[in-house]
């Protein structure tokens, strides 16, 4: 009887990921091959999955931070679904979010946001910009205002019958 031969793990099963499976997925991911991506990340051992999931390029970019600032909403999602690290920051300590925020990409930012594992709004860059400022910059709306006083401002608001007059709070009209 014949002894069976034990087959030799590959290349693409030691850490890193091989060159041929980093192209592959970088080309699903230019073309917004979001079912292919899928597909490939399927297959793959739990370990691989992650290790390739969070490959960084020359800027400490993960694959969904380049997805964010592309605006791949599918590509995003298939992320997110193997396990993206949405708090992840790149060399300039952004997350997928500041990107997407600052892209202007509101779509990508509400996936992140209502993820299984959602970025705080309120982190802050190396260059001290929050996520939130991000959005609302995107939005169109005034950036001098901070969160707790863009609460503080609301609950006034709420509790004074007579509203709040402009510039009273911080706010002001955008004009």
């Amino acid at each position: 009887m014949k002894k069976k031969k034990k087959k030799q793990r590959s290349n693409e099963d030691i850490d890193p990921p091989s060159l041929r499976l980093v192209t592959k997925v970088q080309k699903y991911m230019a073309r917004s091959a979001a079912d292919k991506l899928d597909g490939l990340l399927h297959k793959l051992r739990r370990s691989e999955r992650k290790r390739l999931v969070s490959l960084e390029n020359q800027l400490g970019e993960s694959l969904l931070h380049q997805a964010c600032r592309s605006g791949q909403e599918g590509i995003v999602d298939i992320l997110l679904k193997h396990g993206a690290r949405t708090e992840s920051r790149d060399y300039g300590g952004n997350t997928p979010a500041h990107l997407a925020a600052s892209a202007g990409h509101m779509d990508i930012l509400m996936q992140l946001l209502q993820s299984s594992k959602p970025p705080d709004i309120d982190i802050m860059n190396d260059e001290g910009v929050s996520i939130q400022a991000l959005a609302d910059r995107a939005l169109g709306m005034p950036t001098s205002v901070t969160a707790p006083a863009r609460g503080r401002a609301l609950r006034e608001a709420e509790s004074d019958a007579e509203g709040v007059v402009d510039g009273e709070h911080g706010l002001n009209d955008g004009g």
